[in-house]
């Protein structure tokens, strides 16, 4: 099969990939952090972005309402039920 053949979808997060992962009960999904800490939610078969945080350090800061302060983000974790669709 060739490469045009065996691409079935492409999600651009327009900056350099940092960590990549699949989540969801059955890893239906994708995250993506970038290298500009931006970070974004994918749903794989759909092929469309279920969320995208442009500084996702300023929305931990602003949900925790101050209390965490992140400087950098490492990795993320799934927790079942979490996912608003998929």
């Amino acid at each position: 099969q060739g490469e045009e053949e065996a691409l079935q979808s492409v999600m651009n997060v327009e900056d350099p990939v940092q960590k990549l992962g699949y989540f969801g009960p059955s890893l239906q999904c994708l995250y993506c952090l970038t290298h500009s800490e931006t970070f974004s939610l994918h749903h794989i078969e759909k092929s469309e972005c279920m969320a995208t945080f442009p500084s996702v350090r300023d929305h931990v800061r602003s949900k925790s309402k101050g209390l965490m302060n992140p400087e950098f983000l490492v990795d993320c974790f799934y927790t079942e039920g979490s996912l608003p669709h998929s």
